[in-house]
């Protein structure tokens, strides 16, 4: 097992701490475990707030935590790797640290809630904009080619745009039936009537 935690890029702010976790299982070869940053080596440094834990689990599983005590935005951004070296060559996973100020234009975290599903926005940059997906699956028109999602835009202000919702299904399925009836009508194959289809329902 060759693990990197968390395993995706990241962005954090300044002053912030931040863990990073490398988790591999030991063999009978012997094995050295480095952390880089940008390509460099790092060792534990208290003077800068970095901080090296080497800890043993069960099952022959060795975790090496590197910890940054106070993220710093121009010397801390770029790619963090794990390096595992062994007789038998060398190993790495990488990923990608963006360190924000705290002067960074933002949206806030937000909650909107529709006919359409209910959607949590995560705290988001300035001029970016965040795609979750639908709640309920994608609308009838939405297409299958990519996975149907609700879109927000952070605007450069710092304010939230209208969420677009309308590649989403309706959560009521007796609404969504009634626009999966609407769409059969506009292409002229309309078989019964409105009321009838409103009875049964």
């Amino acid at each position: 097992m060759f693990e990197l935690v968390p395993s995706t890029s990241q962005v954090v702010f300044e002053g912030d701490q931040f863990s990073l976790e490398c988790h591999v299982v030991e063999t009978d070869i012997d094995m050295n475990v480095t952390w880089m940053h940008s390509g460099d080596a790092v060792e534990s440094d208290d003077e800068n707030g970095l901080l090296l834990n080497v800890r043993r689990l069960p099952a022959r599983r060795r975790v090496t935590t590197l910890t940054i005590e106070r993220l710093n935005t121009e010397r801390d951004s770029g790619n963090w790797t794990c390096r595992v070296s062994t007789a038998l060559g060398t190993s790495e996973l990488s990923l990608e640290l963006v360190v924000l100020s705290r002067k960074t234009v933002q949206c806030p975290p937000e909650v909107t809630n529709s006919n359409r599903g209910q959607y949590v926005w995560p705290l988001t940059i300035a001029g970016m904009e965040q795609a979750i997906p639908c709640t309920a699956g994608g609308a009838p028109d939405a297409g299958r080619s990519v996975v149907a999602s609700a879109r927000r835009k952070c605007d450069d202000a710092g304010s939230w745009k209208d969420a677009d919702v309308s590649r989403c299904r309706y959560v009521s399925k007796t609404t969504q039936a009634l626009e999966d009836y609407l769409l059969v009508c506009m292409h002229n194959i309309c078989r019964v009537k409105l009321v009838g289809f409103l009875v049964d329902y």
